[in-house]
């Protein structure tokens, strides 16, 4: 059987808040990308079943991604203020109390989101860690239980420097062929910009 391409899409809103301008936009954007890649490469030899390739890919707010049923899709957005998780219903009150907080995954609405501003001075290692974390939370169709029984980039409050372990490798390429039917929800802007 020959694997399937899966499409990783970071949805970027970031640049419509001034968070990155200009060639920043590129520069941070193309770190992360690398990143994501480097951690998604050891999942698709260890899933080459079931995936033949993953392609991480940076996608503006304003372009409508068409993910497929085993596709990932991860909102970058400012802070828990900017959530596309709120927008859509679910609730980010803990996220929003707690700061130490890099993202959330809401495994009901099948929506990611990674909040900027919390990562250590725009650190892309930490964004791409982050994402790749709320990934294997949609993927794996586990809220925070699974942490419990994971290390490195997969358990409660991660170091997003290094790389993801080969349990995370493990993990991830167990559950990384599963249909999550994740759509492309538009933004809706806030009101007034916040932190």
């Amino acid at each position: 059987m020959a694997g399937q391409l899966l499409n990783f899409y970071l949805i970027d809103n970031l640049t419509q808040w001034g968070k990155l301008e200009g060639a920043a936009v590129w520069q941070f954007w193309g770190k992360v990308v690398f990143h994501l890649r480097q951690h998604m490469q050891p999942v698709t030899l260890k899933a080459s079943k079931s995936i033949s390739s993953i392609e991480v890919w940076w996608v503006p707010e304003y372009w409508n991604p068409a993910p497929q049923g085993i596709d990932i899709v991860v909102y970058v957005v400012p802070s828990p203020y900017y959530s596309v998780i709120k927008k859509n219903g679910g609730n980010v009150a803990a996220e929003t109390a707690d700061d130490k907080v890099l993202g959330i995954t809401n495994v009901d609405l099948k929506i990611c989101e990674v909040y900027y501003n919390r990562c250590f001075q725009g650190s892309t290692k930490e964004v791409a860690g982050a994402a790749y974390h709320e990934a294997a939370h949609v993927k794996s169709n586990l809220d925070n239980k699974m942490h419990d029984k994971n290390n490195g980039f997969l358990r409660g409050n991660p170091d997003y420097n290094g790389t993801p372990t080969d349990e995370n490798t493990a993990f991830f390429a167990k559950h990384i062929a599963k249909t999550t039917n994740q759509k492309w929800v538009p933004f809706d802007k806030p009101d007034p910009p916040k932190p």
